[in-house]
Parts: structure tokens; C-alpha cells; sequence
């Protein structure tokens, strides 16, 4: 499919464009090509290239799996000056989201590269700590994600639909040399 200035109506001034290439691979597993795959708002741009393997692990979880890099361009348009970078998945990264009683629960698991950080880190989802969403809301309410890069750390850990904590390890001595929490809106 090429998409031209397409609207999507479930999300306000939303636009994309680019193309997706479907390939079906067996009952339970596609394979999505994307080029120039742009999705944007007043707030957020984004335009992937790459291909991901999507499998139904069951009725309710869906695995998504880099095949090969893909590339991310990202710019949150919101931020004064506007923030961007391009980020690189790396092959074999992975994606889980389960849908069930109106929530989602998501994992994730893999390396990243990241050109604005200037290198490679690791995001991991504590199996005790998964992400999840009301279906009803713009954002988690709970969970937690972790960075992990050569000599530093991030932990970004959902304290409420509204807003989210961020503890650093400048140093990688396992001890948080700050700790702030933000607003999801400023994060993304």
C-alpha cells in the first residue's frame, strides 16, 4: 500500500505517508515491509523503514520482531527547540502487547541505537514490572522500562496515567545519581 496525506480519523491531525508491503507467512505470522513510513502530528513525527515480522502468539498477544534494522526518525515537535533523533532497532528486537479486559500489557526486549545518544543500549521490561494501558487512556499507568547502556542506566518507571519517574546511574556504580518526574506530555 502508498499512502499519500491518508488521515487517520481515531487520532486528531494525524497524517502518514510512505509504503507498507504485507507479506502473509503462514496463518499466524506477516511479514510488514515499510519505506518511508511517515506518521505525523503537530506534536509528533516519526518515519520507520525497515521490516518486522508480526505473530499471533495466542487470540490476545501480539509479538512483533525486527528482521533486520529498523530505522526510526523521530521528532517531538512539541519541545521548544523540537527534539529528534533517529533510532536504530536492532534485528531481533522485540515487542509483546496482550489485549484483555480493556487494557494492554506490553514488553519489550533488545537493542537500540540511538544517534542523538551517540551509541547502543538495551531496553528491557521487568517480567514483574510489564507496561500497561487502559484501552481508554493516551498512557500507562504502570510499569517499567529499562535502558541499559555501556557505562550508564536509565529506569523509567509509570507512577500514574499522568506522569512517570526518572532515575539516572550516570556512572553504572548500580546507585541512581538523580531522580525526576515528568509529565508523560513532556516525555513524549
Amino acid at each position: 500500500s502508498v499512502f499519500a496525506n491518508c488521515v487517520d480519523p481515531q487520532i486528531a491531525d494525524a497524517t502518514m505517508n510512505g509504503t507498507m508491503v504485507v507479506t502473509a507467512l503462514s496463518v499466524s505470522d506477516l511479514r510488514v515491509q515499510m519505506s518511508q513510513l511517515s506518521f505525523d502530528t503537530a506534536r509528533h513525527a516519526m518515519t520507520v523503514n525497515g521490516a518486522v515480522r508480526l505473530s499471533m502468539l495466542s487470540a490476545d498477544t501480539l509479538q512483533t520482531t525486527t528482521e533486520g534494522a529498523v530505522t526510526v526518525g523521530v521528532a517531538l515537535n512539541h519541545l521548544a527547540p523540537p527534539f529528534t533523533d533517529t533510532v536504530t532497532l536492532q534485528s531481533g528486537f522485540v515487542a509483546t502487547e496482550t489485549s484483555a479486559n480493556g487494557e494492554t500489557i506490553s514488553r519489550f526486549d533488545g537493542l537500540l541505537e540511538s544517534a542523538r545518544a551517540g551509541g547502543m543500549v538495551r531496553l528491557t521490561t521487568p517480567s514483574n514490572a510489564q507496561i500497561r494501558q487502559f484501552d481508554t487512556s493516551d498512557y500507562p499507568y504502570t510499569g517499567v522500562l529499562q535502558v541499559q547502556g555501556r557505562n550508564s542506566s536509565l529506569q523509567m518507571t509509570v507512577l500514574s496515567a499522568d506522569q512517570m519517574q526518572l532515575d539516572l546511574d550516570t556512572d553504572g556504580n548500580g546507585t541512581f545519581d538523580s531522580t525526576s518526574t515528568v509529565p508523560w506530555d513532556w516525555l513524549l
